[in-house]
């Protein structure tokens, strides 16, 4: 039997089961028989550490006393396009990784049976209505499903109460993208999200001059509940027209034909998106901080206030109307000649000649006119000269390379619509965790659901913590994902969700797309994905580092980032008997690190050519990762 000892000053333990004190990491030891933790030792002082040695010397311990023991991460989300699992899997536990939700690829799918893996996988297997849920695969851990589908290859749910009452039968973790957007706007959002590969390249493209944002979809109604819309072109029915459940099993067991449906170059650093975080750092503390001195103010009534205001931010429909309209040109007024003084001002006026006889005395008028007044009237100077309008010219953008005009069309009630839509068909008992989400209302709407619905969940990526629109250059199409990256006012939202619970976990959202189907440069064309993989602990813990000043907050905040990356990543995904967590029983799944180390990312990354995480200034370095007891990584 192998046995091994881990010292650190820096333990992170998390649970319900441990003490109130333990808010912080704490020093002390953890022993580690063949793939268990067999039991963590803590100790009140880390004068006491050198004690350890001795007492355990039988346990062979080592020295990572400067270092930080976390416990290793999970990543609810990810999925392969242009890489094999091995591949994914060797870069996850260069990420701190030892366990992965893995879904195949919406447009690659490739063979990676009997392939090494470098960490542990979690299959997920997309389902409809049309699936034989008695034929799953044997390795299936988890089902993931969509309101609507993604890319042509992914079909969607027509009849959301039948599939759950399906699903919920295989006691397996569920998991649901609900965007939902209008069939009859989506066009403009990507007119090639349903183009093969293949063709997307020589495929009709087009621009407008309106937005999907202009349109709000009236939120006590569907899309899928538009008259001008199909039952063949709706990808969710009306909950009205649900057959009954047998008769639906027997159709669709009949019918196997069911129909569903920039390269970055920033100058923006990391450093520069901490700053748009940093008011919303300072707002949360500063309400948590009224909220304890007076019983009046509630943090959780002013978030939401503060997201109903955020819906009449129009800032990204203002900025793609901007952009579209910009081709028209400018007009300049050239500076007049004359100037005429009066009092303190001067007025610079330019009057056009006078005729050499402005009124005939002779010529019948309705109003006497006297000599002295034609006299003044041709002595005045000339003044208010009209010069014809001059265009300048201007070199025209073209909108498709633009992040703004992509992102108006990815209006936030596609993501509220979806949620709501899933709420009303889940039983209160039932469990869903959503994914595939960004806006601080959508994710909103799942917090407040929480006090019906026990068992809901939900997550955000790291990419939408990390980075807001402000920071997307035009044509950098390494950004293009869904759900997209928005605006800082949604930034802002989105850290007060995390920390007050709203959000129960943070992800990767990784899907690798080759740099050919990329790197367009129009965001018509990109393919939807982001190489993010491998970089989220280090990403959002360098933002939070920005605006936090003391080291027992920081402290505090490195024991919240495993309960946001293992500890309610296992809850959701049913592994938390075994994993999640530094505690006796568990694996040990750990990862060594030095949190106050920089770090960048290097030509050797897997992803160098497509992640918006290069040239980024990251914080943490990792230096081991022990999988089941054994190091899978070594720096």
């Amino acid at each position: 039997m192998s046995r091994q000892g881990l010292v650190s000053k820096h333990i992170v333990i998390t649970g319900h089961n441990i003490s109130k004190n333990n808010r912080y990491p704490q020093p002390g030891i953890i022993l580690i028989l063949d793939e268990i933790i067999y039991e963590v030792i803590t100790v009140k002082e880390e004068a006491a550490i050198s004690d350890l040695y001795k007492t355990y010397k039988d346990w062979n311990p080592i020295n990572y006393e400067n270092y930080y023991i976390s416990p290793g991460l999970i990543d609810t989300s990810s999925r392969t396009e242009w890489e094999t699992l091995s591949d994914l899997t060797k870069q996850a536990i260069s990420g701190g990784i030892t366990l992965i939700a893995v879904e195949q690829g919406y447009y690659k799918q490739l063979n990676s049976e009997n392939e090494h893996l470098y960490c542990d996988i979690f299959p997920l297997e997309v389902v409809h209505e049309g699936t034989n849920f008695e034929s799953l695969p044997p390795k299936t851990c988890g089902l993931k499903m969509y309101l609507f589908p993604p890319a042509p290859q992914i079909k969607s749910i027509s009849h959301l109460e039948y599939t759950l009452s399906k699903a919920q039968k295989k006691n397996l973790p569920l998991i649901i993208d609900p965007t939902l957007p209008d069939p009859r706007m989506l066009y403009m959002a990507s007119p090639l999200r349903l183009e093969e590969v293949e063709n997307r390249e020589k495929a009709n493209k087009g621009s407008f001059s309106s937005f999907a944002s202009a349109f709000p979809q009236d939120p006590t109604k569907s899309p899928a509940d538009s008259q001008e819309s199909s039952e063949e072109e709706s990808p969710l029915l009306k909950n009205s027209t649900l057959p009954n459940i047998s008769e639906l099993e027997n159709s669709i067991s009949t019918n196997e034909n069911l129909k569903t449906f920039q390269y970055r170059n920033s100058q923006y650093d990391l450093p520069d998106i901490s700053k748009l975080v940093l008011t919303e750092q300072k707002s949360y503390e500063e309400s948590k901080s009224l909220n304890k001195n007076s019983g009046s103010v509630n943090i959780y009534d002013d978030l939401d206030l503060r997201i109903r205001n955020s819906q009449h931010n129009h800032e990204d429909l203002i900025k793609a109307e901007a952009l579209t309209y910009a081709n028209s040109g400018s007009t300049n007024y050239e500076p007049p000649k004359k100037t005429q003084s009066f009092s303190n001002f001067e007025i610079k006026i330019d009057l056009p000649p006078l005729p050499a006889s402005p009124i005939d005395p002779m010529s019948p008028s309705p109003f006497p006119v006297s000599s002295s007044f034609i006299s003044r009237i041709s002595n005045r100077p000339q003044t208010f000269a009209l010069k014809p309008l001059v265009i300048k010219s201007e070199p025209k953008v073209d909108v498709v390379c633009d992040y703004a005009h992509h992102l108006a069309n990815y209006p936030v009630d596609w993501e509220t619509t979806g949620v709501k839509k899933v709420l009303d068909c889940l039983n209160e008992s039932g469990q869903m965790h959503f994914t595939g989400l960004s806006s601080a209302s959508a994710i909103n709407l799942i917090r407040k659901g929480k006090k019906k619905y026990k068992k809901i969940t939900c997550e955000i990526s790291g990419i939408n913590l990390c980075f807001t629109s402000a920071c997307i250059s035009p044509g950098d199409t390494k950004f293009k994902n869904n759900p997209p990256v928005r605006n800082s006012a949604n930034s802002n939202l989105l850290w007060d969700l995390l920390k007050m619970k709203g959000i129960d976990n943070i992800s990767s959202c990784h899907a690798y797309i080759s740099p050919h189907h990329k790197l367009t440069l129009n965001f018509q064309t990109a393919l939807n994905g982001i190489s993010s993989l491998g970089c989220t602990l280090q990403s959002v813990w360098f933002i939070l580092n920005k605006p936090v000043s003391s080291n027992d907050q920081l402290e505090h905040y490195i024991v919240r980032l495993a309960k946001w990356m293992s500890l309610h990543p296992a809850q959701i995904l049913g592994v938390s008997d075994c994993r999640g967590l530094i505690c006796k029983g568990k694996y040990a799944d750990l990862v060594v690190w030095n949190p106050r180390e920089k770090s960048k990312i290097s030509v050797d990354y897997s992803y160098y050519a497509t992640s918006p995480y290069v040239g980024q200034g990251l914080l943490g370095k990792i230096k081991r990762v022990y999988l089941k007891g054994k190091i899978a990584y070594e720096e």
